[in-house]
């Protein structure tokens, strides 16, 4: 495609005083130059005309041995576009052309290791199209890349590995060698013990089913957790399927038995304290997958239990925990499949003769498709494909399940029904969309700091709105859910520009306050709440709330970490704040708690955070650079040990030496590959459980 060509006048001021917008003198070097000591002051592109690539180019990259913060490479394409938010959340709209050209990308090598390097993608940002002060050598985390995969912003690795690169290098520069034995094998131990819960696959799928008791339980806690969030079932109609299942035996349909074990799956996370139905929940799950991959029945299953099933897998595999990082792709599949079946057009506009139940079973089901498809995107940092102009499905009304058979009127969204808070969540969709959007699509040299301030505007003004249409609903696990999503998007929004809060950037004052708050926030809500059905629900399921958990820890460390240094430079000793300690404690021991009830086999999580307390701890009592790797290399050796003698017990009194010796160790990696290293990209599989 030939480049388009735009006219304008002749450039006169130098290359830098243009960026700038700055009157320049013309000299060389010219006045700001001097005084910036700017080594080169370029008079460069001095044309009438100014070519606009079409597509952006291939930015070179050079190889690097060395490790840490070196250059390895920059795209040389210019900044000319702009992204455009309303401050409103009813007149917000996501920008989404594609730039004709991107901001200027520069790429540092986080960690090296001995083996593949993580590089953190940062966005160089003009001066004038930032907040005031901002010069341009202050640089943005983008995204962070490792091996064959790409995390945007909302990622947690993308804050993270930006935060937390000097933990990992003192801890390297240690004699770490006996920790990562134990670490490896305990990384061994853990693969094992996940495919001994796994069936073989494929598994070919039955009608067996539990006891009526326990399925009855089951699908109990299915329909008063997840069926409140994400309205998938019409509840009389399943449960009528549901009664005449017990009775009609092999007469049943196999997609809805299909179904019931995916209600069954996600309702055995919150069935009982210790998720003692995980191993069969990962069974039913492998049926229904090996049921969907099916060839032959495709067209069959372009039906309103099909799309239900696709859901409920979809659900089931981030809850349980079964090939998680396969979700964010297969959301991308069940929205094309959705709008191959027409739900992204209102049923009223293809259907002028549609029941009532028809038409709003139809809705509920784009509403849930397309919250899954953001909810994913956000999760895993990658682009959201979706944009308003790409449906015009309307919202689901207020009506109870039982309503929908006759033809009365919806009640008043203020009004409890069994569909209301989706319905009041779905009107901050727009906001939510656009931060997603703005944080993992294409990015363009738009200033990013004032589009994050209208994004912050908008959702928190429909944050209020929510608060005061759900007023007079009582407190209930949906309201709990939606309320930590939000304060995820909160922290995903304000995180990007942490990193330079914490070293003097003041402008950015407000988002490293933003953020420590909603961090603070989701600590607390999680940590303390006494509902146990929140409680099994955040422990044993719901990774995206334990991603923002994940990140929670991020923020409030690397703000502890900040007031330690800023600490130091007082001439009165200034004690931390006792509140960021407890929280940085708490996280230690329910990491370990984890550990030792069998809830989470990867040792991850308690290993991040016992470093981070001892690393804290030894800025904050001022402790040499020595002294401190030592502390660190003793922590992680001891991490090591306790996770070792926990997973060998779940193993047996063998230890599974044959099975490990068949899985493998998987090579040499080094303490950064893998506190960062991960093998499930979505899944975050060292959270909290």
């Amino acid at each position: 495609m030939e480049p388009t060509r735009r006219r304008r006048r002749p450039a006169l001021s130098c290359s830098l005083c243009r960026q700038r917008k700055v009157r320049c003198n013309r000299e060389k070097p010219c006045n700001h130059c001097s005084k910036s000591d700017n080594a080169v002051c370029d008079y460069a592109d001095n044309g009438p005309e100014h070519t606009v690539p079409t597509h952006s180019a291939k930015s070179p990259v050079l190889s690097i041995n060395n490790r840490s913060s070196t250059l390895v490479g920059a795209s040389e394409t210019s900044a000319d576009s702009t992204r455009s938010v309303a401050n409103t959340p009813a007149t917000i709209q996501p920008d989404d052309s594609v730039s004709s050209t991107l901001a200027p990308v520069l790429t540092r090598a986080a960690f090296t290791g001995l083996s593949d390097a993580f590089y953190v993608h940062y966005e160089q940002e003009s001066e004038n199209a930032s907040a005031p002060g901002l010069t341009t050598a202050q640089h943005i985390p983008r995204c962070v890349s490792h091996k064959t995969r790409l995390f945007g912003q909302s990622h947690w690795m993308s804050p993270g590995i930006a935060l937390f690169r000097d933990l990992v290098e003192i801890l390297e520069r240690g004699n770490i060698s006996s920790a990562l034995t134990d670490i490896h094998r305990c990384k061994s131990l853990a693969r094992l013990i996940k495919a001994r819960n796994s069936p073989p696959w494929p598994i070919v799928p039955t009608r067996e089913l539990p006891s009526r008791e326990v399925a009855d339980g089951l699908v109990a806690c299915y329909l008063q957790t997840t069926e409140t969030i994400y309205r998938v079932l019409h509840i009389p109609s399943f449960q009528q399927s549901y009664a005449a299942l017990w009775f009609s035996g092999d007469d049943s349909n196999m997609g809805f038995i299909i179904q019931v074990k995916l209600v069954m799956a996600i309702g055995a996370a919150t069935y009982d304290d210790e998720f003692s139905l995980r191993k069969s929940a990962i069974h039913w799950i492998h049926e229904a997958m090996t049921w969907s991959s099916s060839p032959d029945d495709f067209k069959a299953r372009l039906s309103v239990q099909g799309l239900q099933n696709q859901i409920l897998l979809l659900i089931a595999q981030g809850t349980v925990g079964v090939a998680r990082d396969m979700v964010y792709p297969a959301t991308g599949s069940l929205l094309r499949t959705a709008m191959h079946m027409g739900l992204h057009r209102d049923p009223s506009r293809l259907h002028p003769k549609i029941s009532l139940h028809a038409a709003e079973m139809r809705r509920r089901l784009w509403n849930t498709i397309v919250e899954l498809t953001l909810q994913s995107a956000l999760n895993t940092g990658g682009p959201i494909l979706l944009s308003p102009t790409d449906f015009d499905t309307a919202p689901p009304s207020n009506y109870n399940d039982a309503d929908l058979d006759s033809q009365c009127t919806p009640a008043p969204l203020t009004t409890p029904t069994e569909t209301s808070i989706p319905i009041a969540f779905r009107h901050t969709f727009p906001q939510r969309l656009a931060i997603a959007k703005f944080l993992n699509n294409l990015p363009t040299p738009s200033g990013p700091y004032t589009t994050t301030l209208q994004l912050d505007t908008a959702l928190t003004n429909a944050y209020k709105t929510l608060i005061t249409t759900l007023k007079s609903h009582p407190p209930c696990l949906a309201i709990f859910y939606i309320d930590l999503i939000l304060k995820r998007y909160i922290s995903a929004l304000h995180v990007p520009f942490l990193e330079a809060s914490l070293s003097s950037q003041t402008q950015f004052t407000y988002s490293r306050v933003t953020a420590l708050n909603a961090a603070l926030h989701t600590w607390t809500s999680t940590h303390s709440t006494a509902d146990a059905s929140c409680k099994r629900f955040i422990n044993t399921g719901a990774s995206f709330l334990r991603t923002g958990m994940i990140q929670s820890v991020f923020v409030i460390a690397a703000e502890l970490r900040a007031e330690i240094l800023a600490a130091r430079e007082s001439l009165v000793p200034i004690a931390a704040r006792s509140d960021l300690v407890d929280v940085i404690r708490q996280a230690e021991e329910w990491a370990w708690r984890s550990v030792q009830r069998g809830e989470e086999t990867n040792v991850k999580g308690y290993l991040f955070v016992g470093l981070s307390r001892v690393w804290l701890e030894g800025l904050a009592a001022g402790e040499t650079e020595e002294v401190i790797v030592q502390r660190l290399v003793g922590r992680a050796e001891e991490v090591g040990r306790r996770a070792r003698g926990v997973l060998e017990g779940f193993v047996g009194e063998d230890g599974g030496e044959k099975e490990v010796g068949m899985i493998g160790e998987g090579g040499d990696v080094s303490m950064s590959d893998f506190l960062f290293g991960f093998e499930q990209a979505e899944s975050v599989s060292w959270e909290f459980a």
